[in-house]
């Protein structure tokens, strides 16, 4: 397993029990890493309405073989183009959403591509009807947009890291 393998325990965090500091700067570093390695692309996925983290878990995961299954097809999951990321959900209690540092699919790459666009909007609409999407490429230097990906960790709103 590699050095940051969200599988392995000081990676992963069920949401239950407070995030300590070791881990979001191990969370820190990896995407990070992960910016270098073409993961440019904010994006952020809210509900309006209340979920259970166990949902958005598994609402993410949809979203994401959504958007692959539009943009690649039926047979996404071994393509190795297909669309990745890392999503952290907060605010559990109250206006409970997600932000997701994603790798584009390959040919997805051009986020202002009216396209691109699209395909994300119609992957979370269904699951969202009243939801709402914010598109953004991470224009301003890496470490200021993963900072406010983690920006809730002090305030213990942050619940997890998604990896899809």
């Amino acid at each position: 397993m590699s050095k940051y393998d969200y599988r392995q325990n000081h990676f992963a965090h069920d949401g239950n029990e407070p995030i300590s500091p070791t881990l979001v700067a191990t969370w820190r570093q990896y995407l990070l890493d992960q910016y270098q390695h073409g993961y440019n692309l904010l994006l952020t996925l809210n509900y309006n309405r209340p979920r259970s983290i166990s949902d958005v878990h598994r609402d993410v995961r949809h979203a994401f073989a959504r958007l692959n299954r539009a943009t690649l097809g039926p047979r996404w999951l071994t393509d190795e183009r297909r669309w990745r990321g890392y999503a952290v959900i907060e605010h559990p209690d109250t206006n409970i959403h997600v932000h997701a540092l994603t790798l584009p699919a390959l040919f997805c790459r051009d986020w202002q591509n009216e396209r691109t666009a699209s395909a994300i909007r119609r992957a979370w609409q269904p699951i969202a009807p009243a939801g709402s999407i914010d598109i953004k490429p991470i224009t301003k230097k890496p470490r200021v947009v993963i900072s406010y990906l983690l920006k809730e960790r002090g305030r213990g709103a942050l619940t997890g890291l998604i990896v899809v």
